[in-house]
């Protein structure tokens, strides 16, 4: 991953000095790009193949019969890595995937064999890059993402066009999805740079998926990079350059407390192996005082 370049692109806060100097540089020496709809019909016409990264693992099943998760290398086929996780919602034939992930043939046979990809949610600005050959190979896959921010609408659409908010997944499949914004993470309502989703699984507890908001890598060169690793107990945390991008550390640890409250038993996100653990609310609860540093 290219670090620099995400700080340049990225709408951090005023606070940050140097990332914000950084949007500054690349603004004056960026070249005029083609229309959005061009690079995305660019991207579409790009060959699965040319996308395919290794799988670090086989699909695995994180919930009986409703929620699955695979680990592939980046987009560059390096470090860090990264998961998908597919959702399919109780009584439903329909694969709910989140940061697609283009996989060799025989993983995306296992994909395939658990229900028709329905819905492709783009979680933030930065998990899109495989998304484009997933609409090109599944047509009538819908594609949804956080549509508040001007700056995340437009860097999704250069890739693949998007057909609702993120939000709506709360109304198409009822109570099987919800989807809210972290309070303190977004600068305001509707300036949201990613959303976070619960899922309701079959023995009536719910999993909560977020992509970049937290993070939990094995110890190494990349956790040191992104301030990773897990905490204390195995609890992710908000990743180092995480925190150049909150608005209000308070309310996020505020709302980290409130989440314990719920009948959450797993975490998935976009890094890291995902937690589960009927213990898990004590340790939130732990990490989000802030002399933990959770965040």
């Amino acid at each position: 991953m290219n670090v620099l370049g995400l700080l340049m692109e990225h709408p951090v806060s005023s606070g940050c000095a140097a990332a914000t100097l950084a949007v500054a540089l690349a603004t004056a020496t960026r070249k005029p790009e083609p229309p959005a709809e061009v690079q995305a019909a660019a991207k579409a016409k790009e060959p699965w193949d040319s996308h395919v990264v290794s799988a670090l693992s086989d699909l695995q099943e994180i919930s009986p019969g409703c929620l699955w998760q695979v680990s592939a290398k980046g987009a560059s086929a390096g470090p860090p890595m990264r998961n998908m996780t597919v959702y399919r919602p109780e009584g439903s034939g329909e694969l709910v995937v989140f940061s697609a992930v283009a996989l060799e043939a025989h993983l995306m046979e296992q994909v395939e064999a658990l229900g028709r990809p329905a819905v492709l949610v783009v979680p933030n600005a930065y998990h899109r890059e495989d998304a484009a050959v997933w609409k090109a190979r599944y047509p009538d896959c819908k594609v949804c993402a956080p549509q508040g921010s001007t700056w995340v609408r437009e860097r999704i659409a250069k890739v693949v066009a998007v057909d609702f908010d993120s939000r709506e997944l709360s109304q198409r499949y009822g109570g099987a999805i919800a989807v809210e914004a972290i309070d303190g993470w977004n600068l305001n309502s509707e300036e949201v740079f990613e959303y976070y989703y619960t899922l309701k699984l079959a023995d009536g507890t719910r999993a909560y998926y977020v992509c970049d908001m937290l993070l939990r890598t094995n110890p190494g060169f990349m956790s040191w990079v992104f301030g990773s690793g897990p905490l204390p107990g195995g609890f992710p945390r908000v990743g180092r350059l995480g925190k150049l991008f909150l608005h209000d550390r308070k309310r996020v640890a505020k709302f980290y407390v409130q989440l314990a409250q719920q009948n959450i038993s797993i975490i998935c996100y976009a890094h890291g192996d995902a937690f589960r653990g009927d213990c898990w609310p004590q340790v939130i609860r732990r990490a989000a005082e802030p002399r933990q540093g959770c965040v």
